[in-house]
């Protein structure tokens, strides 16, 4: 990420107790792509303040659950070049366009797996230089485009929201997307 907004970030986790705890909002989500996939390690990448890996790993002690976000100084070196899982949630937008396919490139590199949860509208947040936290908010199918680059099998889903979709980029089962799209149903009713 760019000097520039990664000092923004690093100002919003200082100073915004909340900022970059969203992500425990896929918890359901994420047990479920667990149960699927039986990784061994996952990464959360642009993992905050880490909440979601801390909740997922109460649940699941038997996997190694890593965090990096480079505008969080406990965990801004990447930890490992290699997982089963990597988890990406809320973050693609705040990365500014041109940035983003060294983003997911980098991603890729780390694990064919991945889950993305995305938003495509702007953020409640406002930067501490005045712009809007999301700096690119784009549809699925832009973010479908983009995960073509990178990966065979990118796999679009609803989100629990009009203004959220997910992103898987492994082949899903019948069964796991009835599951899946059973649970993003309770959400939306």
């Amino acid at each position: 990420m760019s000097e520039k907004y990664l000092e923004e970030y690093k100002l919003l986790h200082k100073n915004m107790a909340s900022f970059g705890s969203g992500a425990c909002l896929y918890l359901d989500e994420l047990r479920l792509i667990i149960d699927y996939l039986r990784p061994k390690t996952v990464l959360d990448y642009g993992c905050g303040k880490a909440n979601l890996i801390k909740a997922l790993s109460e649940i699941y002690s038997d996997i190694q659950f890593y965090g990096y976000d480079p505008a969080v100084e406990m965990y801004n070196t990447l930890p490992v070049e290699k997982a089963d899982l990597v988890i990406n949630t809320d973050v693609l937008e705040h990365i500014p366009e041109n940035e983003l396919d060294s983003v997911v490139s980098k991603i890729a590199s780390i694990s064919d797996n991945a889950f993305f949860g995305l938003h495509h509208a702007l953020a409640y947040t406002i930067l501490p230089n005045g712009e809007n936290a999301h700096c690119t908010v784009k549809p699925p199918i832009w973010y479908y485009n983009l995960m073509c680059r990178y990966y065979k099998t990118p796999y679009p889903l609803k989100g629990r929201k009009t203004e959220l979709s997910a992103m898987i980029t492994f082949t899903p089962s019948i069964p796991f997307l009835e599951t899946y799209n059973a649970l993003i149903n309770n959400f939306q009713n």
